[in-house]
């Protein structure tokens, strides 16, 4: 060769002048290239054959950053390589460079299939194309047999955390229930008991003003008589229910202001003004009983101050309501009973039973069942 690359052959003919550049020849673009290298947090895997013919590359979860060297066989030039890649499914489109490594990181578990080619020239690339098949495997916590597993898991824990609470609520219900109940018996025994000691008072009180009519108006004790037998026929009718309608009790509270007006005369005065739609309105019996009771013991009762209660309702309430002239003493306080009548009604009813007062009114509104 000469010193300007020029070649020199002797033949037997003489020699043998050219310039290799005026040769003409056609040149394909490809070019051969191959995965040199596979390397794992940049450090070679090992491979037990040659990486051309591995199968498949299998990782595990931790491997999951990795790098491939490729190399092109130019000879002449091989600067003027370049180079295409694509890790399926990850990569849709082909990435094109003249870098030699590739490295991705941060795979999840999946089969990768690794897709390369090269060419010298960039506007060419109907090229042969190789790929390398590798396998990143799922870590445990990500693979449906895990997850279905925990799934069942946690369903079942929360199955038995329900039923947990469910039980325990139904036995807290079940325990304010028979404390409710309890004290609902409570309640009425000791509403019961009120009646039983407000009979023999009341007889007691009844039968002292008939002995004084039979001797002073005949007439008028048989009609005080009739009075009273209406008064304790409706005791003994009512005594095992615990509502009656408006309409009963007031029935009945007619004929017991009726005995305390032979006893009382002008010094009490008591207006029932309850509109006709709502005397199908229930109430605990002997209510307008007890309500009356109250005021008498409470109150002075004579001809310089008599005493006025009024019973008026709307749909809600019963309102009962005197004035308030209030006794120096008094001998045996009705406030047991407004208090038994008071706790059997937060049972009966959402509303409760009010007492409120001034100094010269005394309220109680009962709610309508």
């Amino acid at each position: 060769t000469t010193h300007d690359g020029k070649f020199i052959y002797p033949t037997y003919r003489g020699f043998l002048f050219f310039n290799p550049k005026d040769i003409q020849r056609k040149e394909s673009h490809s070019t051969k290239v191959y995965a040199s290298e596979f390397k794992v947090f940049n450090v070679s895997y090992p491979l037990e054959v040659n990486i051309e013919d591995v199968e498949i590359i299998k990782l595990q979860p931790d491997q999951n950053l990795f790098s491939i060297e490729l190399t092109a066989l130019n000879y002449e030039d091989p600067d003027k390589v370049f180079y295409a890649y694509k890790l399926s499914p990850l990569n849709k489109e082909w990435i094109y460079t003249k870098e030699r490594n590739v490295t991705y990181a941060n795979l999840s578990g999946d089969n990768y299939t690794f897709f390369y080619k090269a060419t010298i020239d960039p506007s060419d690339w109907n090229v042969p194309v190789n790929q390398l098949n590798i396998t990143v495997a799922t870590v445990f916590y990500k693979k449906t047999w895990f997850i279905l597993s925990m799934i069942l898991l946690i369903s079942a824990l929360i199955y038995r955390i329900y039923s947990y609470r469910l039980n325990q609520t139904r036995n807290v219900h079940k325990l304010q229930l028979q404390a409710t109940m309890l004290e609902r018996d409570k309640t009425e025994i000791q509403y019961q008991n009120l009646i039983n000691q407000f009979n023999p008072h009341f007889l007691f009180n009844s039968l002292t003003s008939l002995n004084s009519l039979i001797y002073e108006n005949k007439e008028l004790a048989s009609d005080f008589l009739e009075q009273l037998s209406a008064v304790y026929r409706y005791l003994l009718t009512n005594k095992d229910n615990q509502l009656v309608t408006l309409e009963a009790e007031i029935n009945f509270v007619h004929h017991y202001i009726s005995l305390l007006k032979t006893r009382f005369e002008n010094r009490l005065n008591i207006s029932i003004n309850i509109p006709h739609g709502l005397l199908q309105k229930k109430i605990v019996p002997i209510t307008f009983q007890i309500m009356i009771e109250n005021a008498l013991k409470h109150n002075v009762v004579d001809e310089g101050s008599p005493l006025f209660i009024s019973f008026t309702a709307d749909e809600k309430y019963l309102y009962v309501i005197n004035n308030v002239q209030k006794k120096a003493f008094v001998e045996t306080s009705n406030r047991k009973g407004l208090e038994s009548l008071q706790s059997l009604y937060k049972y009966l009813s959402a509303s409760p039973l009010v007492i409120a007062h001034t100094e010269t009114t005394f309220e109680i509104r009962v709610p309508l069942l």
